[in-house]
């Protein structure tokens, strides 16, 4: 009989020598919830790779990305001490707020399409300009850092949608013009600020 059949059987007799109350201790898992859905921006489902993050009180809890406009988060585990139960678990999208959220429930693994209103995807925005601007940049002054979208790989891109009222600089390769919404944003070439109306 070689070694790892021998650990192994003295460990199944472990295992059924144990009291009942340390079995249960020993084998429990940590309470888990799943949630799943699509996931749309704007009315557009989210780009590919887009993360969808899970909060309670304010803590991520969970992180997915989207795939062809969906997301499954399968793994929203309580760590041990914790207490989620009925707790509200809310979401962003992309780093953008959800408008919907539910509550956390051991076991359950339930539906939830998320939405984020107020936003437009930055392919969707600047689409009449496609092939004619090479970079848009957002100044995030809360956090202090910078998001872009690059034209070249916007998969790569952190700036993955446009809110309206705030400014966004874009490298335009030519004079041209965004037209969106009903709005109009001449462009010159090289770079523009300028204010997102939606």
């Amino acid at each position: 009989m070689s070694r790892f059949a021998v650990a192994l059987v003295l460990v199944v007799a472990l295992a059924l020598l144990l009291p009942p109350f340390l079995k249960e201790r020993l084998m429990a898992q940590p309470p888990v919830m799943g949630v799943y859905g699509s996931a749309t921006m704007g009315w557009e489902p989210a780009p590919e790779g887009t993360e969808v993050a899970a909060y309670i009180q304010g803590e991520v809890v969970a992180r997915v990305n989207v795939s062809g406009g969906a997301y499954n988060m399968k793994n929203i585990l309580q760590p041990e001490g914790a207490d989620y139960q009925g707790q509200t678990v809310s979401f962003t999208v992309g780093g953008e707020s959800a408008q919907e959220t539910t509550v956390w429930r051991a076991g359950v693994n339930q539906p939830l399409n998320l939405t984020v209103p107020g936003v437009t995807l930055v392919g969707v925005a600047l689409g009449s300009i496609f092939g004619k601007y090479t970079i848009a940049w957002w100044y995030d002054a809360e956090k202090q850092q910078w998001h872009k979208y690059d034209a070249a790989v916007p998969w790569l891109s952190d700036l993955v949608a446009l809110r309206r009222g705030l400014g966004y600089w874009i490298k335009a390769t030519e004079d041209t013009a965004i037209f969106y919404g009903g709005n109009l944003y001449p462009l010159n070439k090289g770079w523009n600020l300028i204010g997102w109306l939606g």
